[in-house]
C-alpha cells in the first residue's frame, strides 16, 4: 500500500480498481464513487485522477479531478505507462522465462488450450503470442 493510502478492500476490475455495486450509482469504480459521495458528481469531460497512482485508493486527499488528456500526460510523466505489458502488468500470469518455453511447446505441435491450461492462461493469449502481438520483445 503507498503512504496514507485508503485501499478499497472490496472487489477489484480487471485493470485493478477497485470495484464497488451501490443501489444509487450502480457499479462503478470505488475512486469515482468516493469522489461523487464527498464532492458530487464529476463534471463532464472529467475524470478523477489518483495523485498516488494507487487504483485502489480512495481517499480523497489522493484524488482530483483533470481531463483525460491531463490523466494521459500525468502517466507518461511518471513513466507508468511501462507497466501496462510483460512482467511488470499487475495481472501478468506469464513471464519473460516463460514465453520460450510456450514458443518452443507450440514449435513442437501441443494445441494452443493444452498450452494455455498448463499456464492457466486463455488460449486467446497463447495465440497471441503465437502471431507476434502479445511478448514480440522476446525470442
Amino acid at each position: 500500500m503507498k503512504s496514507n493510502c485508503i485501499e478499497h478492500d472490496g472487489c477489484i476490475t480487471s485493470n485493478g480498481y477497485g470495484k464497488v455495486g451501490t443501489r444509487k450509482y450502480g457499479t462503478r469504480v470505488a475512486h469515482r464513487v468516493a469522489w461523487i459521495e464527498a464532492n458530487g458528481e464529476i463534471p463532464e469531460g472529467m475524470v478523477v485522477m489518483h495523485k498516488c497512482d494507487n487504483r485502489k485508493c480512495v481517499n480523497l486527499d489522493h484524488l482530483q479531478l483533470g481531463t483525460q488528456k491531463d490523466n494521459i500526460r500525468d502517466m507518461f510523466s511518471k513513466g507508468r505507462e511501462v507497466r501496462y505489458g510483460g512482467d511488470s502488468h499487475w495481472n501478468s500470469k506469464l513471464t519473460s522465462e516463460d514465453i520460450p518455453r510456450v514458443r518452443d511447446m507450440l514449435r513442437l505441435g501441443v494445441t494452443q488450450a493444452r498450452i494455455a491450461e498448463w499456464f492457466g492462461v486463455t488460449r486467446s493469449t497463447i495465440s497471441d503470442i503465437k502471431t507476434g502481438k502479445r511478448w514480440s520483445n522476446i525470442s
